[in-house]
Parts: C-alpha cells; sequence; structure tokens
C-alpha cells in the first residue's frame, strides 16, 4: 500500500465544494498527445484541485479527481462535469505506458506544464491540448533481513525528492513506486521491530545519496538490514578552525588506510545539525576507525580523499574502536583551513558554446606524473584545490575536435595554478578546432 503523506495537515480541514445542479456545470473539451504531439488514445484524464500552503511554501495546485474521462481514438476527451472554477487545472496519463498520475507533489516532473483555465457554469471550453509527462521510472524495492535473504515485515520506507525535500511519498511493505524522473530521490527504509538498522541509500559507485530514475525503466532494489546489534554507533561534534560548529557538514567513516571497513560496499555517512552535532549509526565494528568530515559549500576538503593535492600537516584525525552494540561519544573533528574553489567552463572558442564534455588532469607540482588526477567531468566544472601547492592543469574536450589546453598564469607565465583560501576563482577556457 503506497501512501502520501505531505498534505495530511491540512487535507482533513480542507472544504471540498458541493456539487451544483447538473445544468450549471462546465464542459471541457480537448486533445491528449504526447511528447511529440501525436494523439494518444486510452488516456486518463481528470480536472479538479486547490492550492494549498505547508510550512509557508505555496505548492503546485493538487487534485481532487472531481472529474475523469479517457481520451478515444483520435486523443480526444470531453470533461462534462466540471465544476466551475476560475482555476480549473487538467492532467493525463496513461499507467501502461509509465505515465503517472499526478495527483500528489512527489509525482510531479521537475517542468510540468498543465492546461490552468477558467470554467463558467453552463459553458464550453474547447481546443485544451494535453501533452503527457515524460514517462517516470519505477522502483520495486524488497527489504529482506542481511543474514537469512527472508523478507522483513513491518517495513516502513519514505522516498523524498532532492529539489522538494518536503515532497515525500511513503510505502508500507513491499511494492512498486512511480519515480519522476530529472530529480534524486532520498530513500529511508526502517522497520518496526526495532531489531533491524535504518537503511539509506546510497549510489554504489558515485555514493551519492539520491536515486534517479530512469525513463520508462524499472528498477528493482534488494535492501538488506543489518540486525543492530551487529553494529557500533559513534556520536561527536564538527568545528571550524576556530571552534565554532559546522552545520550541514558531511561524516563519513573508513578504515585506518583510508578503504572501506572491512571491505564493505559503502561507507557509513550523516550530516550534521545546525549545532554541529553527528551521529553515525551503521558503523562496522573494528580495532581502528578514521573519522572524516568535509563541507565542500564552505570549502572544507574531504582530506581521507586518496587525490587530496596537500593535507595540512600537523592534522589531528580521530581514530576510535567500535565494538558491536556499543556507542563512542565525544568525537570532535577541527577542520583545518578552508581550500580554495576553482570553477572551470570550457567553450569553444568559435561559437562561444560550452562544449559536450572534458577530459582534465591535475597533476602537483614536484610530484611524478602517476600520481596525477585525471577527471571525465562536464564542461561546466567545480573543485577544490589544496592550499600551499602549485598544480598543472590540462583540458581536453572529449569530441576530439578541438586543441588541448594547458593552464599559464595570465601574469608570470607560470604553469602552476595556486587556490586562495575561501575565494572560487572562475575561469573561462575557449577551446580553437583542430585544423
Amino acid at each position: 500500500m503506497i501512501l502520501t503523506v505531505l498534505l495530511l495537515s491540512f487535507m482533513t480541514t480542507a472544504q471540498q465544494p458541493s456539487p451544483p445542479p447538473a445544468n450549471d456545470f462546465g464542459v471541457i473539451k480537448g486533445t491528449v498527445v504526447d511528447l511529440d504531439g501525436k494523439p494518444v488514445v486510452g488516456a486518463n484524464v481528470y480536472v479538479g484541485g486547490f492550492r494549498a500552503s505547508v510550512g509557508g511554501e505555496n505548492l503546485p495546485t493538487l487534485n481532487s479527481r472531481s472529474n475523469e474521462t479517457t481520451s478515444n481514438a483520435n486523443g480526444e476527451f470531453v470533461l462534462d462535469r466540471v465544476i466551475p472554477s476560475k482555476s480549473v487545472v487538467i492532467h493525463a496519463y496513461m499507467d501502461t505506458d509509465y505515465y503517472a498520475s499526478v495527483l500528489w507533489t512527489f509525482n510531479l516532473p521537475p517542468e510540468l506544464e498543465r492546461p490552468e483555465i477558467e470554467v463558467k457554469p453552463g459553458q464550453t471550453v474547447t481546443g485544451i491540448t494535453v501533452r503527457l509527462t515524460q514517462r517516470p521510472g519505477q522502483l520495486r524495492v524488497y527489504i529482506r533481513d542481511a543474514k537469512t535473504g527472508e523478507m522483513v515485515n513491518g517495513v516502513f520506507s519514505q522516498l523524498c525528492r532532492e529539489d522538494h525535500p518536503t515532497y515525500c511519498t511513503m510505502n508500507s511493505g513491499p511494492g512498486t513506486i512511480p519515480v519522476p524522473v530529472g530529480v534524486g530521490i532520498s530513500i529511508n527504509i526502517r522497520t518496526d521491530d526495532a531489531r533491524h538498522m535504518k537503511w539509506q541509500y546510497h549510489d554504489p559507485k558515485t555514493g551519492s545519496p539520491f536515486f534517479r530514475a530512469k525513463s520508462g525503466e524499472t528498477e528493482t532494489m534488494n535492501v538488506y538490514l543489518p540486525d543492530a546489534n551487529d553494529y557500533g554507533i559513534v556520536e561527536g561534534t564538527v568545528v571550524d578552525p576556530s571552534g565554532k560548529p559546522v552545520e550541514g557538514a558531511v561524516v563519513h567513516e573508513s578504515s585506518d588506510d583510508g578503504r572501506p571497513i572491512q571491505g564493505a560496499l559503502f561507507r557509513t555517512s550523516t550530516t550534521t545539525d545546525v549545532e554541529g552535532n553527528f551521529v553515525l549509526d551503521h558503523v562496522i565494528p573494528a580495532k581502528k576507525v578514521v573519522i572524516w568530515a568535509y563541507a565542500y559549500s564552505d570549502y572544507y576538503e574531504d582530506l581521507m580523499e586518496p587525490f587530496t593535492f596537500n593535507r595540512p600537516n600537523n592534522l589531528k584525525i580521530p581514530v576510535v574502536e567500535v565494538k558491536p552494540g556499543q556507542t563512542v561519544t565525544g568525537v570532535r573533528i577541527q577542520f583545518a583551513q578552508k581550500a580554495g574553489k576553482l570553477h572551470l567552463y570550457v567553450r569553444d572558442a568559435d561559437s562561444k558554446d560550452l562544449v559536450h564534455g572534458v577530459f582534465i588532469q591535475w597533476c602537483r607540482k614536484g610530484y611524478a606524473p602517476k600520481y596525477c588526477i585525471d577527471d571525465s567531468a562536464p564542461s561546466d566544472y567545480e573543485r577544490l584545490i589544496s592550499l600551499g601547492v602549485g598544480i598543472l592543469i590540462k583540458i581536453e574536450a572529449d569530441d576530439g575536435q578541438h586543441e588541448k589546453w594547458e593552464y599559464r598564469d595570465a601574469k608570470t607565465g607560470s604553469p602552476y595554478f595556486r587556490a586562495k583560501s575561501g575565494e572560487t576563482e572562475t575561469m573561462n577556457i575557449y577551446l580553437r578546432k583542430k585544423k
């Protein structure tokens, strides 16, 4: 059973208008087309809706489905019992083709256009075109016990949008959930037996906490929940160089060689609250567990990264012992000096448009080429750069049609870029076409 919960606070109080006499209804006629503008047969078309506010946020129009019909062989539809209103929203969908019913804000595509018209009593509105949205993806989740592999009962999952964290949907038990494309989705799962660990989604390749659906595809996800008593917890605080708490810092752990503990696929991570506090609640027990933190938006590097250009001297990084079922408290992480940022825009020298993508090589002064970093990146790209070290930068477009580029300081001619603490340097790079 899928329950969408964003609007519970006002749905019980929102007053739905009583249906007027039949001769006071309006009529809407139009056509449903697909993304290419072709008529769609068998699409479900509905109207209705009211606007509301949750937490001070003005929500899109939501639908009460007061009238519904189906498009014919020519994609045409007639809605003949429309309650008059100055703002009537029309939407169409097809379950069979993965076009989702946009009844709740969680399902809203990032860029959704729905006809919104005025309907008067006894009048007919014609010529309305309703375009199907981009197909969402679907997510099918099976929650299992990590030891037995058997399905776990009493499961509760919550999916929330990256662009609007209050737009969420809840699912009780296994099921298939339509997921909008073009937006990241956080997934949190827990059980009501208090025996299993909570689970948060992280992309197995990038580590991103947001799942991204593919249009028209179903992804099946088997989630294995470990026993809570098999893991430890680490609690602490992240502060800046002056000792002030840092909100929104990402905290994670590793073994003492920088790798995931005991070869685990994922590192446990969390985010600090407004007072800089954090709780890592899924830590694999080990004699030496290293606790790291970073805050890219505040120029603080992830110093665990193997390609950190210049790790500060005398850096105190917490190392703790974690035992099964126990909590380690009082861990304090203090950031070093802020790094700098370099924001690159790589463009075609003639058109000034961004190129498709780039290969970037970053080399630290005084180190052999084998220690260089090779990035495959978009042409609009930003990264943190350590202080106190010169960096060689070489860029090549991935289309093979442009000449290579190497950084040179405009004033000194030096081939080494040097970052400034807490500052972002923006660089427009123009690549000439090969002759």
